[in-house]
């Protein structure tokens, strides 16, 4: 069985919870209407304002849609937000 350790679990560049300023402390949003308009991606400079977000904080998000909708919802100029979703998936 393999072991889970944030070195293989978070990617390059993420602080595991553990060495975030609160990491006692989730931030969960809803996507639909809130982070993004209904049915819409996200800007820019929400998702930058998510990224600054998660080096305090765990960061979730939930909605009616499937996965790829959100995903697609929280992508950037085509470029996939991976490093904000992958944890979720």
């Amino acid at each position: 069985m393999a072991t889970t350790t944030p070195a293989n679990v978070f990617p390059k560049g993420i602080k595991p919870f553990a060495e975030r300023k609160h990491p006692k402390v989730i931030c969960m949003f809803d996507v639909d209407g809130t982070l993004t308009p209904a049915r819409l991606q996200g800007s820019k400079e929400m998702l930058d304002s998510l990224k600054k977000l998660r080096e305090y904080t765990a960061t979730a998000f939930v909605g009616g849609s499937d996965f790829k909708k959100i995903e697609w919802q929280l992508e950037i100029l085509n470029e996939k937000s991976t490093s904000l979703l992958r944890l979720q998936h």
